[in-house]
């Protein structure tokens, strides 16, 4: 079965001599040889009609390089994310960008000179664990597929990658104060607000996804009943130093449902008028920010540069304790020193960061 449309507006082809996953063939003309024959191309194959339509008008609406002999992997990315466009959530799409902001060496390659040691190499280098090691991989494996489905590459280069055996990632980098001083001077941005404010509280990245406006005490300068990881970390308080109250301010006004982060989207529906953004929103905004800042920093750097702050000022430690929720390890189970609100928040506000 052919689905012809116009002349030079390309065919989908039903292949039913074979039993094939994807069935649907896309072809293409992109111009004609000396005798007037049409020079076809295709596109891929495809396992829905409907797939294979949506492609077909893609590359109609917006041609691209066929031949793939002068595709880089960065352009590759960009038409992949457009076929995965609708299809996958909102979640996994947003998570190719993170995984793709891993891959920064093979950004401007042309995809038919990627080489499987390189990726081997790439993917050694990474420093996260096997299980973020194994989502990047895969990630890759989906691309080099779509590159061959296009017929840019004879076969998938990334499915021999190997995976070692786990690793815990130590966090050992925090931001500098000059660092800081970049995301001052850029507080008009919404991101920059975002990461001072979990700099300066110390939220991981979970709660701040899942704080609301209505923990945030603007008058008594707290965040309210904070913290779901630890035992100690639960129903805690924490003092906003004077420095962030009116970028928390700033953060609250701008956000239309009840959490107090509200990324929005693009095209909001129903659903997602009052629910949180994902962790791995937050984190694809993180990352976008430390790209353009030319920073090098995953969240959890946070709250190693808050503990850092702390210590060095000489805040005790107990204090320090209750601010990031962990059980301190030289007290025992049956007694905790218990500090009160408003000596932890003179503790705070006695911190001059840039001093």
């Amino acid at each position: 079965m052919t689905i012809k449309n116009k002349n030079g507006s390309g065919s989908i082809i039903k292949i039913k001599n074979k039993k094939l996953r994807k069935p649907y063939l896309v072809r293409v003309t992109v111009g004609f040889d000396k005798n007037g024959k049409q020079d076809r191309k295709s596109l891929g194959y495809y396992e829905t009609k409907k797939e294979a339509i949506k492609v077909l008008e893609e590359y109609l609406f917006n041609p691209y390089d066929i031949d793939g002999s002068n595709v880089t992997f960065q352009e590759l990315f960009e038409y992949f994310l457009k076929m995965k466009k609708g299809s996958v959530s909102d979640k996994t799409y947003n998570s190719y960008y993170f995984k793709f902001n891993h891959c920064k060496p093979l950004h401007y390659l042309l995809i038919k000179d990627i080489r499987t040691p390189q990726l081997q190499e790439l993917v050694n280098k990474i420093n996260l664990s096997s299980g973020s090691k194994i989502e990047i991989k895969r990630f890759l494996v989906m691309v080099f597929e779509y590159a061959v489905q296009m017929e840019y590459i004879p076969l998938n280069r990334a499915k021999p990658i190997k995976i070692g055996t786990h690793k815990p990632v130590k966090q050992k980098s925090i931001f500098t104060i000059e660092e800081i001083k970049r995301l001052w001077e850029n507080s008009d941005l919404y991101n920059s607000k975002m990461v001072l404010f979990m700099i300066y509280t110390g939220l991981r990245i979970g709660e701040m996804a899942n704080l609301k406006k209505r923990n945030v005490d603007l008058i008594n300068g707290v965040i309210k009943n904070m913290g779901n990881k630890t035992e100690k970390s639960k129903n805690r308080i924490i003092p906003l130093h004077n420095d962030i109250l009116k970028i928390t301010k700033e953060i609250l006004e701008q956000s239309s449902n009840d959490y107090f982060i509200c990324i929005k989207h693009k095209r909001p529906t129903e659903k997602h008028k009052n629910t949180p953004n994902s962790v791995q929103t937050i984190r694809v905004h993180f990352l976008k920010l430390m790209e353009s800042l030319g920073m090098s920093h995953v969240p959890h750097d946070t709250r190693g540069t808050l503990a850092s702050i702390l210590e060095k000022n000489n805040i005790s430690e107990t204090i320090i304790t209750d601010l990031m929720g962990h059980t301190d390890i030289k007290t025992t189970q049956d007694y905790y020193i218990q500090n009160d609100i408003e000596t932890i928040k003179n503790s705070i506000n006695k911190i001059k960061i840039f001093n």
